[in-house]
């Protein structure tokens, strides 16, 4: 027993009964990671999540809280063009060629499609007008804009979880085994 005492004290450890002192409670916030974000208060993988979508789209308008964006798809833009294929003759060889037209793709081009309001964009995009932009987004329903009706997507708020912590045990009762 003095052997424990001994090598405790000069390690610097203490031992001895708890006292009554005051409990101390620190609250601290940590952000998940970036693929879990929050819609209404549910919280979606937006990696996994089906109801989540990537769209891309030029900004029209930036505000606060929102953007209003022109959605647009890339398409392959293609040209004419042939190609030589072999002919094959009466005894199962080569016996000339022939030009078979066929199209080749040459790039792609922008096809617009729905103007949209997408709310909850993350911080670290910083948006301006007229800008190029690809998001992962959520519909949430329809809101009327300027007397037209869009369709509203959302990119979700970030998961924040609260982690609290205390210095303060319960004291238990070893002789009868409850707290």
């Amino acid at each position: 027993m003095h052997i424990a005492v001994l090598i405790a004290s000069t390690l610097g450890l203490r031992a001895g009964a708890q006292t009554n002192s005051t409990p101390v409670v620190s609250t601290n916030f940590v952000t998940a990671v970036p693929w879990f974000r929050e819609v209404n208060g549910q919280l979606y993988n937006i990696q996994r999540s089906v109801l989540w979508q990537t769209l891309y789209g030029d900004i029209l308008k930036v505000s606060t809280n929102e953007l209003v964006v022109s959605t647009f798809t890339m398409e392959p833009v293609y040209e004419a063009a042939t190609t030589s294929r072999e002919v094959d003759n009466y005894m199962g060889g080569i016996g000339g060629y022939r030009q078979v037209p066929t199209q080749l793709q040459t790039g792609e081009k922008k096809v617009y499609g729905a103007k949209i309001i997408v709310l909850d964009c993350p911080e670290n995009l910083n948006p301006a007008v007229a800008e190029t932009i690809q998001l992962r987004v959520m519909r949430v329903g329809t809101t009327n804009y300027n007397g037209d009706v869009l369709e509203l997507w959302d990119c979700g708020t970030p998961h924040v979880l609260k982690v609290v912590t205390t210095n303060y045990a319960r004291a238990f009762d070893v002789e009868k085994g409850k707290q």
